[in-house]
């Protein structure tokens, strides 16, 4: 019981902070948009809706693929789960180049037809997408991590971008103005896919000879 929380409490972590971050950033937009924070809350929230459905295929394939990992792992072959990484990076990073490249406008159409809100969620979902193939490689591997136990690390990198996202979003739209608050996701998405990998580079390979995986 103990594994089995440790092992979720990753997860949980995330969604929580997820929700946490939707709140900071209407508050944000609200605050800084004028009379325009309606407008701008309707628009992201059309983006979000987007995005979800980016996200959350994303999220099934990497915490989907985890016994796959966990599997190899406890069985100490380490030739299967560099093929696994590879397998499952790649198929992750076409699905996300696939529906990035899926016409924004057409998704906003179906939500909304107001001729203020419907350029701003565009614009929104098209920024939202600059960084989502590196994401691609960020979900896979720290679900990964997690599968091969080691959750400490996983559950860093997790919050290291969640960390990144909250502070974009508070600091953005005081600064460059709230029509900039959309970038806070690319730069937490490509900033946190950088440290993902190299943290994957560095340690991964000396934490599995440490569990006699060779």
């Amino acid at each position: 019981m103990k594994h089995i929380v440790k092992l979720g409490f990753s997860p949980f972590l995330i969604i929580a902070s997820d929700s946490i971050i939707l709140i900071v950033m209407n508050m944000m937009l609200q605050k800084y948009g004028g009379n325009m924070g309606d407008i701008y809350i309707s628009a992201i929230t059309v983006a979000q809706s987007y995005f979800l459905l980016i996200t959350g295929p994303l999220l099934g394939i990497s915490s989907g693929t985890q016994p796959i990992f966990a599997y190899h792992f406890g069985s100490q072959n380490l030739k299967k789960i560099k093929e696994a990484f590879k397998i499952v990076i790649s198929f992750a990073f076409l699905f996300c180049l696939i529906i990035s490249m899926c016409y924004s406008n057409v998704f906003v159409a179906m939500f909304t037809n107001d001729v203020m809100t419907m350029p701003i969620a565009d614009r929104a979902i098209k920024i939202f997408c600059l960084g989502i193939l590196m994401m691609s490689i960020q979900y896979v591997l720290v679900d990964g991590i997690t599968g091969l136990s080691n959750v400490k690390l996983s559950l860093f990198l997790s919050l290291n971008r969640k960390l990144m996202y909250l502070g974009c979003t508070c600091l953005l739209p005081a600064f460059l103005g709230v029509s900039n608050i959309f970038y806070a996701q690319p730069v937490a998405d490509i900033y946190a896919s950088i440290v993902t990998i190299i943290c994957f580079i560095k340690i991964i390979p000396s934490y599995l000879k440490s569990h006699g995986v060779k």
